[in-house]
């Protein structure tokens, strides 16, 4: 989110949140030291190697769930050379910094290593962001469709039929024709679903983020606290704060996890829209609130909702500019000592 896969670098949170503190009158300069898919250990490590260089006043911290599992990577095999450092937890509760013996023994297929390369690098995913960024909004009308297993079990499940429906095995056997939306209307009609044919048409939309759709994911529940990824999460924003006090800075953390990114899903019937879902959808940001609270930690609260691009997760420009708003105004509110103002120039 920070890193802006899907919006020009001047249409990111941290350079709008720059612009506006100089056009307020503040000598304030804004530094992004984020990666995409980073967890909050790679984010730790990059704090206490370079961002602390930058001898910061304030430090901001963004959460989004995707770090709870990115955080224990090591403990998987199919990931676990992904990191040349990893943290872990000792029978005690503290934090344990390791170096990861697997990270120079990439044992993966030649097709493999060069996939998580183009994933991985920043050219891939400056690529990936000249494709996304004039496709962000695309309409249906331009989408491509695909009929795959996991698309028939979504659609079975939001439409409440059983596998062996009649509609079900006539979008089953469009699975190796050329597919259009006349053709899927048509069908959707033929079985009397007109009513459903925007959300049947986003589910057989060939999106990315589809692809590892699963109906555990329908309702999400509220995450336990105790399990060894929160606890991992906290003692390394622990460390976070430790490292960012040790510098003379303060460490303030703000989420991802709000009513745009939950609408989002709902948008695209990754998960069923009921206000438990929505209560258990953003309950990580309460938990995150909570835990600054108690640590003495500053947490930015959402005071607006962060639009989405249509056919990616991430916060689109729009989005961006309530992330730097609401930024904005807590620090207005809550740190003016730390921000200096422009020096008017002596006239005499």
């Amino acid at each position: 989110m920070t890193f802006g896969p899907v919006v020009p670098d001047d249409k990111t949170y941290t350079r709008i949140l720059a612009n506006k503190l100089q056009a307020a009158g503040y000598n304030a300069e804004v530094i992004n030291i984020s990666y995409g898919r980073w967890g909050t250990d790679q984010e730790l490590e990059a704090l206490t190697q370079e961002g602390v260089k930058y001898k910061p006043n304030l430090i901001v911290l963004q959460f989004d769930t995707n770090d709870i599992a990115d955080n224990v990577f090591y403990r998987s095999e199919s990931s676990r050379h992904l990191k040349p450092i990893f943290y872990s937890l000792d029978d005690n509760g503290n934090l344990v910094r390791s170096l990861n013996p697997y990270f120079s023994r990439d044992t993966r297929s030649i097709k493999d290593r060069i996939k998580n390369i183009v994933i991985m690098s920043e050219i891939g995913k400056r690529l990936y962001r000249r494709y996304v960024m004039p496709n962000g909004s695309k309409i249906a009308t331009q989408a491509n469709y695909k009929i795959t297993a996991t698309k028939l079990d979504q659609l079975r499940v939001f439409l409440r039929i059983l596998p062996d429906h009649q509609f079900l095995k006539s979008v089953r056997d469009l699975a190796d024709k050329p597919l259009n939306r006349k053709l899927l209307e048509e069908i959707i009609s033929a079985h009397h679903f007109e009513a459903q044919t925007d959300m049947i048409l986003r589910i057989l939309e060939d999106r990315w983020f589809n692809a590892s759709w699963r109906p555990d994911r329908l309702a999400p529940r509220k995450p336990n606290v105790g399990t060894i990824e929160w606890r991992l999460y906290f003692k390394l924003v622990e460390e976070v704060d430790k490292v960012s006090r040790d510098n003379g800075a303060k460490l303030l953390l703000f989420s991802d996890n709000e009513p745009g990114h939950y609408e989002w899903e709902t948008y695209w019937f990754r998960i069923v829209d009921t206000a438990e879902s929505r209560e258990s959808y953003l309950a990580p940001n309460e938990m995150v609130r909570a835990f600054a609270v108690r640590h003495g930690i500053g947490f930015i609260p959402q005071k607006r909702k962060y639009l989405r691009c249509r056919n990616d997760p991430h916060p689109s420009p729009l989005g961006n500019e309530a992330v730097a708003d609401d930024i904005f105004e807590y620090l207005i509110e809550h740190h003016l000592p730390e921000l200096s103002v422009f020096k008017k120039p002596d006239r005499s």
